[in-house]
């Protein structure tokens, strides 16, 4: 579908509305309008965490990085018209890489004996945001497909981006040599 943007200030959403792709209109307050939201927040927060990655041990998943980024904008149009576009197919494509992706990334890292505390660096931070970012896009996804059906390969692949996010973020620190600090809980 081309997307056609040439006025910014519309003012047809200054009484708390806003316009579908369908032409519908509905409330700014809706939970699908969360859903949009949170889908455009993650989006941005990969952004910032591409933006501030430099590192070349890191680069080499950029291509995929990006590629997740145009296809939460399909995620977002998907939702937004609320049917079973053409798009889900390639959604379920892309589920199918992320998972041998997420099992190749998985292979070299260490077993896991507790909880994992982010930090280390500024990129394994960031990735932990993005997995927050997108289990909350999908708790939002879950409560909107009580009310209105959510396909089940939006679901699957925003279950399987905020794996890779936490992989992901794994794997930066090995990358760089950083070792990672797990959760040590308070003894009773």
């Amino acid at each position: 579908m081309p997307v056609r943007i040439n006025k910014i200030v519309t003012k047809t959403g200054d009484q708390g509305e806003t316009g579908l792709a369908d032409g519908t209109r509905i409330s700014k307050g809706e939970l699908l309008m969360d859903c949009i939201g949170a889908c455009d927040e993650l989006n941005a927060q990969i952004g910032n965490m591409r933006a501030s990655n430099a590192l070349p041990e890191i680069n080499s998943l950029d291509e995929t990085i990006v590629t997740i980024q145009h296809r939460l904008f399909d995620i977002g149009a998907i939702i937004a018209r609320q049917d079973e576009a053409e798009e889900i197919e390639m959604l379920n494509t892309e589920t199918d890489k992320l998972e041998t992706l997420l099992e190749e990334l998985n292979d070299g890292l260490p077993e896991l004996t507790s909880f994992v505390i982010p930090g280390g660096h500024t990129i394994n931070t960031q990735a932990h945001l993005c997995r927050t970012e997108c289990r909350r896009l999908e708790r939002l996804l879950i409560r909107q497909h009580a009310n209105v059906k959510i396909s089940a390969s939006v679901l699957r692949y925003i279950n399987r981006l905020s794996d890779f996010f936490f992989v992901y973020s794994r794997w930066t620190l090995k990358q760089l040599n950083i070792s990672e600090v797990l959760w040590k809980p308070v003894k009773k």
